[in-house]
C-alpha cells in the first residue's frame, strides 16, 4: 500500500533508490569519464577530440535535464525512470558491438539526452516527502551513493578497456539491467509535502534559502566547467607523466574520492546549514585546486589539485542540491534546475577550453589558453554568486 501524499518514502524504497543511485553512477560513469581515456587511448583522440565530445555530451545532458520535468507530466516518474534505464542498456550494448569513433561521440552524445532525464527524477524520488533535516540527512546518503561508485568506476575504466575494446560498455549495458530490476518495483510517483506542511520553511527562512540556492548554483555551474576542463585533459597530463592507462585512471579517481569526503562530512555535521561561509570558501579554494591540477608539474601537485579540487566541488554540490530540495519541496523541475545547470557545465567548460586552444598561438601555449578563458567563466560565475550572497532582502 502507498503512503499517503506528503510522508516520506517508505525505508525499504529509499534503499532500493540508493542501490539504483549506485548501479547506475557506476554504469553511467564508465562511459561518461571512461570515454576520455578510451579515445586517449584506444581511438587516438587528441584532447581537441575530447573536449568537443565533452562539449556534445554536456549540451544533450542540459537538454535532458530541462526536459524531465515535462516527462513526468506526460508519464509517471517510474515510467521515466524505466525507460531512461532501458535506453540506456541499449545504447550501452550497441556501442559494445559496434564501437567507432562516431559511435562512441554520438552514443555518448544520447547517454547525455537520457541521463539528464533520468537523475532528476530519481533525487525527486529520494527526498520528496521530507523535512529539512531529513532531506540533509536523505541528500547526504544520495551523495555517497553516487559519489561512492565514481572512484571505483573510474579507476576499473583502465582494467576494462585493457581486457577487450567492448568491456567497458558491456559491462555498463549489464550493470543497466540489474538497475531496471530494482526500478521495477518503484512506487509510480514520489510523495511530496503539502506546501502549507508545518515543516515547511516559513517566508523568512525561504528566502534565504533561496538566495543560498542561486549563489551555489552558479558556483555549481563553474565547479562541473572545471570538472569537465580535467576529465578530458586528465588523460594526457597522466601519460605525459609517463603513466599508463591503469595507473592513470586509478590517479584520476582521487578527485572523486575527495568529494567523498566532503559528502560524508557535511552528511555528519550540520553545522553548515543556511551560512554563507562555506560558499565563501569554494569561491576561493575551487579555482586554487583547479589551476594546481591544470598547470602541475609533478605527480604531488596533480594529487593535492584533485583532492583540494573535489573537497570543494563536493560542497557546492552538497549545499545546491540540499538548498534546491528544501526551497522547492523537492520537485523534479527543482531537480532538472540542478542537474541542468551541471548539464551546462559539462558543455561550458570544454567550450571555454576549445576556445582556449583557439588562441594558443596569441597566448603561448593551449596550457595558456585554456586557463586564460577558464579563468573568464570563473569570474562569470563567481561574481554573480558573490553579489547574491552580499544582497539582502526577498529573492522570489
Amino acid at each position: 500500500m502507498n503512503p499517503p501524499i506528503g510522508s516520506p518514502s517508505p525505508p525499504r524504497w529509499t534503499n532500493r533508490l540508493l542501490v539504483i543511485t549506485f548501479i547506475e553512477s557506476f554504469a553511467t560513469v564508465c562511459i561518461e569519464r571512461g570515454a576520455f581515456f578510451y579515445g586517449e587511448h584506444i581511438l587516438k583522440f587528441t584532447m581537441k577530440d575530447n573536449l568537443l565530445m565533452a562539449l556534445a555530451f554536456g549540451l544533450c545532458y542540459v537538454t535532458g535535464a530541462l526536459l524531465s520535468h515535462r516527462a513526468t507530466s506526460w508519464l509517471t516518474e517510474r515510467k521515466v525512470l524505466i525507460s531512461a534505464i532501458i535506453a540506456q542498456a541499449v545504447i550501452h550494448i550497441f556501442m559494445g558491438v559496434h564501437i567507432t569513433a562516431i559511435t562512441l561521440v554520438a552514443g555518448n552524445a544520447i547517454l547525455g539526452l537520457v541521463n539528464g532525464l533520468k537523475w532528476p527524477v530519481v533525487e525527486s524520488y529520494i527526498t520528496a516527502g521530507l523535512d529539512h533535516v531529513q532531506t540533509s540527512k536523505v541528500v547526504g546518503k544520495f551523495n555517497m551513493s553516487w559519489a561512492g561508485s565514481i572512484p571505483l568506476a573510474v579507476a576499473a575504466v583502465g582494467f576494462l578497456v585493457e581486457l577487450h575494446p567492448s568491456a567497458l560498455f558491456l559491462a555498463a549495458g549489464l550493470l543497466n539491467i540489474l538497475a531496471l530490476g530494482i526500478a521495477w518495483t518503484l512506487h509510480q510517483q514520489p510523495y511530496h509535502m503539502p506546501e502549507d506542511h508545518p515543516a515547511r520553511p516559513d517566508p523568512v527562512r525561504l528566502a534565504s534559502l533561496k538566495r543560498l540556492m542561486y549563489a551555489s548554483r552558479f558556483l555549481l555551474l563553474s565547479s562541473y566547467g572545471l570538472m569537465y576542463v580535467l576529465a578530458a585533459s586528465l588523460p594526457y597530463s597522466l601519460k605525459g607523466l609517463g603513466y599508463g592507462i591503469q595507473i592513470a585512471t586509478a590517479l584520476a579517481a582521487l578527485m572523486d574520492v575527495a568529494r567523498i569526503g566532503a559528502f560524508g562530512s557535511l552528511q555528519r555535521w550540520s553545522g553548515w546549514h543556511d551560512k554563507q561561509w562555506p560558499l565563501w570558501i569554494t569561491v576561493i579554494l575551487l579555482p586554487a585546486g583547479f589551476y594546481m591540477t591544470h598547470f602541475a608539474p609533478s605527480t604531488a601537485m596533480i594529487i593535492t589539485g584533485e583532492l583540494l579540487f573535489g573537497f570543494t566541488a563536493g560542497i557546492v554540490y552538497y549545499c545546491a542540491l540540499y538548498y534546491a530540495m528544501v526551497a522547492k519541496n523537492a520537485s523534479v523541475e527543482a531537480s532538472g534546475a540542478h542537474e541542468g545547470l551541471i548539464g551546462l557545465g559539462f558543455a561550458l567548460g570544454p567550450a571555454a577550453a576549445l576556445i582556449g586552444i583557439a588562441l594558443a598561438s596569441s597566448l603561448g601555449s593551449e596550457l595558456n589558453g585554456t586557463a586564460a578563458t577558464t579563468a573568464l567563466m570563473i569570474l562569470a560565475c563567481s561574481i554573480p554568486a558573490c553579489m547574491i550572497l552580499l544582497r539582502r532582502g526577498k529573492i522570489t
